[in-house]
């Protein structure tokens, strides 16, 4: 969720010049977490197999996010603290991230349990 929302953010929230605001953030982002992201899709991928799951949950998450950059004027304020917060040096791990926006229980969709 996290990533898909930081995405978001990131195509939506621009500068004065209209060139992407924080596409550094989200590059720096993705590099910071790409073992953990990669654990995360191999899952997903393994659990849409295993129990025929529609993952275009993604996309909604991502449309749900989109639709709040129209009514939220803290929008790119929020993004850049996510990043801010994200890219710390206190943070280590993605669990320590946390959604700019907690849409997963309005769609139902929470974390999986720790094992």
């Amino acid at each position: 969720m996290v990533q898909m929302e930081l995405n978001v953010l990131t195509l939506q929230c621009q500068t004065a010049n209209g060139a992407r605001a924080y596409e550094r953030n989200y590059g720096d982002f993705l590099n910071k977490f790409k073992n953990d992201l990669a654990t995360n899709g191999r899952s997903l991928q393994q659990m849409a197999g295993r129990k025929r799951y529609n993952v275009d949950v993604v996309t909604e998450l991502a449309n749900r996010t989109g639709q709040r950059a129209q009514v939220d004027k803290e929008f790119c304020a929020r993004g850049k603290r996510a990043f801010d917060w994200a890219l710390s040096a206190e943070v280590t791990t993605l669990e320590q991230v946390p959604a700019p926006y907690d849409i997963g229980p309005e769609m139902n969709v929470y974390p999986c349990p720790a094992p």
